[in-house]
């Protein structure tokens, strides 16, 4: 496997880990964006869908696939069959959560709990759904990081990079091992 392979992703829950988990995301950008500037190489590499948020680009459902594989097969049979009689979803999430043995429940739209997904209605649920796992849940830690980013480097003059781009000019090129047998 590829060091490439693994990309890191934002704790939904580091709320519970550490009560200034805020100002340590905003900490973190800084230091990115001063590790671009002086053209120094970060060793970890993010989600694709955080990249896409620092150049304000929506994430995909080739993003989701490359994060959640499971959710994504789970949504593209959604995408490409009937769902009524199969599937039994409202505009909802449940989600575990660290100390807590009661799941929480995530409306994606306003009383979504209360809207079942139909065949009329599935692709507005898929885009939310996308959202909400890529976005939605991770928006302050998300926002908090680009302020500090931004803080360092202005939003301007990474506005010109592709997603990839900004990858490459952040991380570098990591070499990948091949087995030769």
């Amino acid at each position: 496997m590829c060091i490439r392979d693994r990309a890191y992703m934002v704790n939904p829950d580091s709320a519970l880990i550490h009560p200034n988990h805020l100002t340590l995301f905003k900490l973190a950008g800084q230091v990115f964006g001063k590790m671009m500037l002086d053209g120094l190489y970060v060793s970890t590499h993010f989600i694709v869908p955080m990249y896409k948020f620092l150049l304000r680009l929506q994430p995909t459902m080739s993003d989701l696939q490359s994060v959640d594989e499971e959710q994504w097969e789970s949504l593209k049979y959604m995408m490409d069959n009937p769902v009524e009689g199969i599937f039994f979803e409202t505009f909802s999430v449940e989600s575990e959560t660290p100390f807590s043995d009661k799941p929480e429940i995530h409306d994606l739209v306003k009383n979504g709990r209360n809207i079942d997904v139909t065949d009329e209605n599935k692709f507005e649920y898929i885009k939310q759904r996308l959202s909400y796992t890529l976005c939605t849940r991770v928006e302050h830690q998300r926002v908090a990081f680009a302020s500090g980013l931004f803080s360092v480097v202005p939003s301007e003059l990474i506005s010109v990079f592709s997603y990839r781009e900004l990858e490459l000019l952040a991380c570098g090129v990591t070499a990948c091992c091949h087995d030769s047998g």
